[in-house]
């Protein structure tokens, strides 16, 4: 007599596989769908925002160590932002500052939000060096339903030429 596996018990695995299988399918579609979405939406926010920046310039301030207690001096750009549409909402500003050869990037400080035919004066984190930067890139974050949207298509570039002290 041969032993094997019975009918039933192969029945069974033969459809616990087939869930798994499907389950993992729906799980890989629900994911690429979403993200499908995602760009659809991004594009969408993107191709619809519009804002101008301008009166760009750089500060000298004298600011505590809160390690040290001493007083450091450090550099932060400022510029005047308008949000031109009423939607997207400007959630911010990715700020880069491309020198010879490499790009730093540093952050707008938070309330950097522009409202829909908003104005606001952004301010910058901390910048390190100013003595080689090339130029500085200005890229929008856009906030819709808790998730950013950065649109690169959107940059702005202004040459450091064009910064003079505030």
């Amino acid at each position: 007599m041969k032993k094997g596996i019975s009918p039933v018990v192969s029945s069974i695995l033969l459809i616990a596989l087939v869930i798994l299988v499907g389950g993992l399918v729906f799980l890989w579609m629900s994911h690429t769908l979403e993200k499908s979405e995602d760009l659809t939406l991004e594009k969408k926010l993107c191709d619809s925002s519009n804002f101008v920046i301008g009166d760009f310039c750089y500060e000298n301030i004298n600011v505590e160590n809160l390690e040290t207690g001493e007083f450091e001096n450090k550099v932060r750009m400022e510029f005047n932002g308008r949000n031109e549409a009423s939607e997207p909402e400007l959630e911010g500003f990715m700020v880069f500052l491309d020198y010879d050869g490499r790009a730093l990037s540093i952050s707008s400080l938070v309330h950097s939000e522009i409202e829909g035919f908003g104005s606001k004066r952004i301010t910058t984190d901390f910048i390190e060096d100013i003595s080689e930067i090339k130029q500085i890139r200005l890229v929008p974050k856009i906030k819709e339903n808790n998730k950013i949207f950065i649109c690169e298509k959107k940059e702005i570039i202004v040459g450091w030429g064009d910064v003079e002290p505030c």
